[in-house]
């Protein structure tokens, strides 16, 4: 009996609605057969007419705020069966907007094409509860005079000075077309995107006016990157190249890059390198949670605005907060990426490409090194964390050093006899002659780049190779501190130790790292990158 109700219901408003627009209009009066109308009813969910609803014939390309308003013409209100007549005063293509305030349900019918001689017959429309929809702007409006609008519509929300606008509410389940516009300049309008609005949900928008984007999956499952554990304020490498992005639809020095979240917060990120012409790119991109064991959360990448400037910050990326102490990518200059900007000083070091853009080689018989020059910065005892990329040409001395606080502190380095990476520290341990070491067991002489990782926490040095954990040495005190500064590629307390080949992507950390945060670097970085999955 429950479903006969409403299927009679529907069934009296088809033939009340045909036999009352073949006669008269809702205000009693006679239809004039020379113009254009709309007949159509009204439902809600439970298949009820729905009386006293306000419905509004729009216009197609109409602009809410700079068409000013609607005349009361193109309005009726439901009657008892929940009909209503709308008279179009010339032919054209219009929207149906149609309101019940309480409870609160609306509904939005699209392409109405009406002639002049015509009455189209609206199929019978379902009114449900809005939604709303959030359009970040990220920096590409004018906060002053910008609006946006759904054309067609009377819905539409001016910036105010924000960079973003939230449109509510919002007719559910239907194909939205979002317009920006300047209110000085009413005859230019841009489409941001196409959406749809879900009931009783925000969706959100980004961006405009970034015409071109992507999503960048971050796959940590056994068929990625391989971490099982969450990884906080991790700088994600993305490497662009012919196979994954068109460089000619974005700015020729990458300016108009963004990267945002689902939710469209924007993420701060750093441009180390971008070549249209060789169309290479690597961006360091700071992501607040990578998700352990997960391949359904990802980052947007948003391009292809000419107006854009950009907004590439290491400082923000390699934040100081999160523990770091000095980032140096060496690329063709040797900035230091955190916001402590201790830049190297060269010396007889060469340009080559590395794992990473490009990197620095080191000849031992031009005795290459490149000092830091900061030495009380980098006074660490514990919680250290030193990591690098080496592609080692040869083994000449005993030991080759890769990043060093002099010799009476903290280093990362090579030897020859075993050819494997080392975490070494000098400590106050007479038992051990003052020197305490853990050795990687991955022979580094293949002529392949390696990452070599070494963390020490105050108590347990570790010694990772390629994101994998090779060793582990207790060390019963913490290291001691020297007066010299970090030098990469040699020791100055105890030259010659130059290294012989290529370093990549240096970093110092005043805190010590997990496996899955050494891991995560690995398998991101690598050159097959298994972490992040373009769509």
């Amino acid at each position: 009996m429950k479903l006969i109700v409403p299927i009679l219901v529907v069934m009296a408003c088809l033939i009340l609605l045909t036999l009352h627009c073949s006669t008269t209009n809702l205000a009693g009066g006679t239809i004039e057969t020379t113009n254009g109308y709309a007949a159509g009813c009204l439902l809600d969910s439970a298949e009820m007419p729905i009386p006293n609803a306000r419905v509004t014939l729009v216009p197609a390309s109409y602009d809410p705020y700079s068409d000013g308003p609607l005349p009361d013409s193109l309005s009726d209100t439901t009657d008892h069966f929940g009909r209503y007549l709308l008279h179009a005063s010339g032919g054209g293509i219009y929207n149906i907007e149609a309101k019940l305030l309480v409870p609160q349900i609306e509904a939005l019918v699209t392409g109405i094409d009406i002639n002049s001689n015509d009455t189209i017959h609206i199929p019978i429309t379902t009114l449900r509860r809005p939604g709303a929809i959030r359009i970040v702007l990220a920096g590409g409006g004018d906060t002053t005079s910008g609006y946006v609008y759904i054309p067609g519509t009377t819905i539409f929300a001016p910036l105010t000075n924000r960079e973003f606008v939230i449109l509510a509410p919002v007719p559910t389940r239907t194909i939205l077309s979002l317009n920006y516009a300047v209110k000085s300049l009413p005859a230019v309008s841009r489409t941001i995107d196409s959406v749809v609005a879900g009931s009783g949900d925000t969706t959100t928008v980004s961006y405009y006016p970034w015409t071109l984007s992507k999503k960048l999956y971050v796959n940590t499952t056994t068929s990625g990157a391989g971490v099982s554990g969450n990884v906080l304020n991790f700088p994600v490498l993305v490497r662009l190249t012919n196979s994954n992005f068109d460089f000619s639809q974005a700015k020729s020095g990458g300016e108009d890059i963004r990267f945002a979240k689902f939710d469209g917060a924007l993420l701060s990120y750093e441009i180390e390198r971008w070549d249209a012409t060789k169309q290479a790119g690597e961006i360091w991109v700071k992501v607040d949670t990578i998700f352990g064991n997960d391949s359904s959360h990802f980052i947007n990448m948003y391009w292809g605005n000419p107006n854009a400037t950009s907004e590439s910050n290491g400082k923000a990326v390699f934040d100081t907060a999160q523990g770091n102490l000095g980032v140096w990518h060496l690329g063709q200059n040797l900035s230091d990426a955190t916001g402590n900007g201790d830049n190297g000083i060269d010396s007889s070091t060469a340009d080559a490409a590395g794992i990473i853009g490009q990197c620095r080689h080191f000849n031992p018989t031009q005795r290459s090194f490149i000092t830091i020059p900061n030495k009380s910065r980098f006074d660490l005892t514990a919680n250290i964390t030193l990591s690098a990329w080496v592609l080692v040409d040869s083994f000449i001395y005993q030991w080759h050093t890769i990043v060093a606080k002099g010799d009476g502190s903290y280093r990362l380095h090579c030897d020859t006899v075993s050819k494997v990476g080392v975490l070494s520290l000098t400590t106050a341990d007479t038992a051990n002659f003052g020197y305490q070491d853990a050795h990687g067991k991955t022979v580094i002489n293949d002529r392949q780049w390696h990452l070599l990782t070494g963390v020490f926490d105050g108590t347990v040095m570790r010694m990772y190779t390629d994101g994998i954990l090779e060793s582990e040495v207790t060390a019963g005190m913490p290291c001691l501190t020297d007066s010299l500064n970090v030098t990469i590629g040699d020791n100055r307390a105890r030259s010659p130790r130059f290294f012989s080949g290529s370093i990549d992507e240096v970093r110092i950390m005043h805190t010590p790292m997990n496996g899955d945060w050494v891991k995560l670097c690995y398998m991101n970085q690598k050159q097959s990158d298994a972490l992040i999955v373009f769509k």
